[in-house]
């Protein structure tokens, strides 16, 4: 074999070997490419969420913090917290003609002024027809603690509320509340301008004030109780009396344990008349 037939056969093979090794780089390449496309979230999952929303309601010192957890129904919703501090508000209504005050003008500073003076005709001379004016006149109190949360149609507030925080229909809320009063107490505090200090024997408006506390006030927040004391009516319109109320409860009736909320009510939004009249 020539020189040059031993040459050409030397290239040859050597462009045999050289393209050999570039099919053998391209297999490569196409080999360590994935196998399977990526998996897509299926659209059905049930995928819960959790949230924290504050809904306000008037007349208290902070917000209802509200447990959310959504799923693919909706949502459910517990509560975190209620408020601890509320103003309560107070009026008066005149069902029937007294000596003091009438249906119209209601419980009035005039009226008081008259109240005071019986009361001291009724100490100083001890006239006891006097002393029978004043503490016999018939003035119903109402008292709304402002707990609104404890009122018909709140579960349904809050079902809108978190509805539309998510964009969904408040039908597919779910509000689990088993939040329960559990005792109540009551305080009045008098000034020293009060005008029942003038008579004094404070004692008789418990068979007034002690029906404050009754199941009406402790499942619904609110009150309607008839009193027959008119220098106490003057001093809680007057501001010479201070009434506020404790809540106790807990949060979930079936835990037979220790309470864990406590709240506290001043009844200092006075009312010559009931807004309901």
């Amino acid at each position: 074999m020539s020189v040059i037939k031993i040459m050409v056969f030397i290239f040859l093979l050597v462009q045999t070997v050289s393209c050999g090794t570039k099919n053998s780089e391209k297999k490569t390449d196409i080999q360590d490419a994935p196998d399977d496309s990526v998996q897509k979230p299926d659209p059905t999952e049930n995928i819960s969420k959790s949230y924290k929303f504050e809904m306000n309601i008037p007349n208290a010192n902070e917000p209802v913090l509200l447990k959310v957890k959504t799923h693919k129904y909706g949502a459910d919703v517990t509560v975190e917290s209620f408020p601890k501090q509320f103003i309560g508000s107070l009026g008066f209504k005149i069902d029937i003609i007294n000596f003091f005050f009438d249906r119209k003008k209601g419980v009035n500073r005039n009226d008081c002024d008259d109240v005071r003076k019986f009361a001291l005709i009724a100490k100083n001379r001890a006239n006891e027809t006097n002393r029978k004016y004043v503490r016999g006149a018939n003035v119903t109190i109402d008292l709304d603690s402002q707990m609104n949360f404890l009122k018909a149609g709140f579960d349904t507030a809050v079902k809108k509320f978190i509805a539309v925080k998510l964009g969904i229909d408040w039908s597919k809320v779910y509000y689990n509340n088993k939040f329960t009063i559990t005792d109540l107490t009551y305080d009045i505090q008098y000034n020293i301008d009060a005008l029942s200090n003038i008579i004094d024997e404070k004692n008789e408006f418990k068979k007034s004030t002690d029906n404050f506390i009754n199941n009406t006030m402790k499942y619904d927040g609110a009150t309607s109780v008839n009193n027959r004391f008119a220098d106490l009516v003057c001093d809680l319109y007057l501001g010479n009396a201070k009434l506020s109320m404790q809540f106790i409860g807990r949060y979930n009736e079936e835990n037979k344990g220790d309470n864990d909320y406590a709240a506290q009510v001043s009844f200092d939004n006075i009312k010559s008349i009931s807004e309901s009249e």
